[in-house]
């Protein structure tokens, strides 16, 4: 059995502002719309104030809009090459001023709306390089012999 712990304790509030450019008046219905993410990085600092990564992940604070509050587990990846978490971190997520609650398929609904909106994006980006790769080809024979990864 392995030890676990932080040192320091890791127990401290932060202060996040939602400022957008595109916002200009707060209210429930802008911040449903405010697809920003929370990028979560833990970095470990050691004596000689040299860096190295620990763990990350995005959080989809939106979740927060149907109580005001919600406590979530965040999985920290440990990056392109491990697929092991690094670890957990249960965050507390509280909007201040607490807005009225949204309904959940709301909240669901637009986040849908954006996830299908990205396929879409991605999907085009795809098409596009694809197509773009085969005009490549057609070019110059030896365009067929070289190596290129999409």
């Amino acid at each position: 059995m392995y030890r676990c712990s932080t040192a320091p304790t890791f127990d401290d509030d932060f202060l996040i502002p939602l400022d957008h450019p595109q916002i200009s008046e707060v209210d429930d219905a802008s911040l449903l719309q405010l697809n920003e993410q929370i990028h979560i990085i833990v970095i470990k600092q050691d004596d000689e104030g040299r860096c190295s990564y620990i763990g990350g992940n995005s959080l989809e604070w939106r979740k927060v809009l149907k109580k005001g509050v919600i406590i979530l587990a965040v999985e920290l990846g440990g990056g392109i090459d491990i697929k092991v978490p690094r670890g957990v971190i249960e965050i507390r997520l509280e909007l201040l001023p607490r807005p009225s609650p949204i309904p959940e398929q709301e909240i669901t609904n637009q986040l849908s709306i954006e996830r299908a909106r990205d396929t879409q994006a991605d999907r085009e980006f795809y098409l596009y390089s694809k197509m773009w790769y085969d005009e490549y080809l057609e070019i110059r024979e030896t365009h067929k012999t070289r190596y290129y990864s999409v």
